[in-house]
């Protein structure tokens, strides 16, 4: 006779994500896509206004992805770090939507850039989180 077990959590696609309030396993990543744009120098031309150069100084990307989450969670704010399947990230924007036929998602766009590991938040910033709690 075969046995048969049930998994808790889904094992196929992103399953980590992390952040200093959205923690592994109080989310599963359902649809994730991501752009990466290089940044790039000017042209560099010879005498005949031909170009002769560029160089890529930087990659920049940008990720939507969507994440299946307990209603309660605690949700990470714009500006905040996050992580999905071992990339960094910095929030830009986060939607929680809430369904009487569906689990919670929330919906959250993010950008990286490859040289980037810190962001600083504006104090006018500071000062708007501290007044919404």
């Amino acid at each position: 006779m075969a046995v048969t077990t049930t998994a808790t959590t889904a094992t196929w696609g992103i399953t980590s994500v992390d952040s200093d309030k959205l923690k592994i396993n109080e989310g599963v990543v359902t649809d994730f896509s991501i752009t990466t744009e290089a940044i790039e120098t000017p042209y560099v031309q010879d005498e005949e206004g031909t170009a002769v150069l560029r160089k890529i100084i930087e990659e920049h990307k940008t990720i939507e992805a969507t994440i299946v989450t307990k209603n309660d969670v605690t949700l990470p704010e714009t500006g905040d770090e996050i992580t999905i399947d071992s990339e960094k990230y910095w929030i830009n924007n986060i939607t929680k939507t809430e369904s009487n036929s569906q689990w919670t998602s929330v919906r959250i766009s993010a950008e990286q850039y490859e040289h980037c590991d810190k962001l600083d938040k504006t104090d006018s910033m500071k000062s708007m989180e501290s007044k919404e709690e």
